[in-house]
């Protein structure tokens, strides 16, 4: 049987062992698209009608300083889809002058955006007509307090001292934060790093995993945070699978992110009955670096048999990313038994050891959990050798053929028969949920 994925752009042809059983290819729900012509005037109506907030036009005041809060280059937000109209909407209906906004790019710990980069997210008016910043995470933060679950709260400075303040984000599967939006734009996106490092080990915590945001510490940490921060409103949106624009909700930040999530659960959340002994999964629509695309595994892995094989497929266009997952320092039976042995506070705190990057220190920590029950395959070319070194933890493959052998290899190894494979063709914007 052969099976075509997204591969970038592009797409990867696998062709399934007639041994193998087949049992979901598991697609997004196609929602259809929002006409590109009618972005602008529904953008503007949600700004003049938005969910269980007052017009934007009665909130904001002419001489009011006003933040506006973007996602990176490596979201698929149609973020310049969403600020043209507003900026319009706030120069030309409320009479703002253009000196009194300002662009942040909620980086948490990601590396600056470029001025091409920003051209591409904002478009060419609005990044040359408006200022923009990156934001940093060790500098120009104001002290809010702690949370409580005894997180530090320090928020970008330009942030907090805005009049008010708006954010532009998208919503989709999260793997601890549930689902994306809402006030994650600012926690973790404009927060401090000993704000984002305690909030990272919350995933150590139960109840925290995609597609969950009630009772998640997690999320309850990131939405008590944000509105510590006195956000005013959000725009978010909603992609199908194609990243194309099919829903926009703008509002109060609790309010309008729960209608979104609604959208997004709708869009998203698959519904299967069986679990698989091979899961097949395009990293598709995130998948810039080695650590975006993990995503993809977290999503779908709750469908995973123990001892199954997680196969990921991703360009990874920028590599491994900014910064090494871990250092090879034992091998890796040794690593997978401690892994399985160690209290996960002090596998967390030997992984922090190994980078000053939090949100690489939680991904690498749930990497290891998942291959010391797991094996995980990735298919990439975007990989140098020496960074396939660095990730010595994982097999690594170059083409669909070599990952079939390998996981047909690791399968009969344990004994498996008959094969059930799962296809995720976006992985990245996809996670299952069994059928009770």
């Amino acid at each position: 049987m052969e099976i075509k994925i997204p591969y970038g752009k592009d797409q990867i042809k696998f062709n399934i062992p007639n041994n193998w059983r087949l049992i979901d290819i598991q697609e997004p729900k196609q929602k259809k698209p929002i006409p590109k012509n009618q972005i602008s005037s529904i953008v503007k109506n949600s700004l003049l009608n938005p969910i269980n907030h007052k017009s934007l036009k009665d909130s904001i005041k002419k001489d009011d300083k006003v933040v506006i809060v973007v996602d990176d280059i490596t979201r698929p937000t149609p973020t310049q889809l969403i600020v043209e109209p507003l900026i319009d909407f706030l120069l030309k209906d409320i009479g703002l002058k253009k000196d009194n906004i300002k662009i942040i790019f909620a980086l948490g710990v990601h590396r600056n955006m470029t001025q091409d980069e920003a051209v591409i997210k904002l478009g060419l008016n609005i990044a040359k007509k408006i200022s923009w910043e990156n934001h940093y995470c060790k500098h120009n933060l104001t002290d809010l307090g702690t949370s409580f679950l005894k997180t530090p709260i320090k928020i970008n400075k330009n942030f907090i001292d805005a009049d008010f303040k708006i954010v532009i984000g998208l919503i989709e599967p999260h793997p601890w934060a549930g689902f994306s939006g809402g006030y994650k734009a600012v926690m973790p996106g404009l927060s401090g790093l000993n704000t984002i490092i305690k909030n990272h080990e919350l995933i150590l915590k139960s109840n925290v995993k995609v597609g969950n945001i009630q009772n998640n510490p997690f999320r309850n940490d990131i939405d008590e945070i944000g509105k510590k921060t006195n956000l005013n409103f959000i725009i978010n949106c909603i992609l199908d699978s194609n990243k194309e624009l099919c829903k926009i909700v703008a509002g109060d930040p609790k309010d309008a992110f729960l209608e979104g999530v609604k959208v997004a659960r709708q869009n998203f959340e698959i519904k299967t009955s069986e679990i698989a002994d091979v899961i097949i999964a395009s990293s598709s629509p995130i998948d810039i670096n080695f650590g975006q695309s993990c995503k993809a595994a977290f999503n779908t892995m709750d469908i995973l048999k123990k001892n199954g094989v997680m196969i990921i497929v991703s360009p990874c266009f920028e590599g491994i990313g900014k910064n090494t997952i871990t250092k090879r320092i034992l091998g890796r039976k040794v690593i997978k038994f401690f892994t399985l042995i160690l209290p996960s506070k002090i596998l967390m705190k030997i992984i922090r050891l190994q980078s000053d990057i939090i949100e690489l220190s939680a991904g690498a920590f749930q990497i290891l959990k998942f291959v010391s029950k797991n094996q995980l395959i990735f298919l990439s070319d975007g990989l140098t050798e020496e960074e396939k070194k660095t990730l010595f933890i994982v097999d690594h493959v170059k083409h669909p053929e070599e990952a079939i052998s390998s996981a047909q290899k690791i399968l009969d190894k344990n004994g498996k028969k008959p094969i059930k494979v799962a296809i995720f063709p976006q992985g990245g914007c996809t996670y299952p949920s069994i059928k009770k």
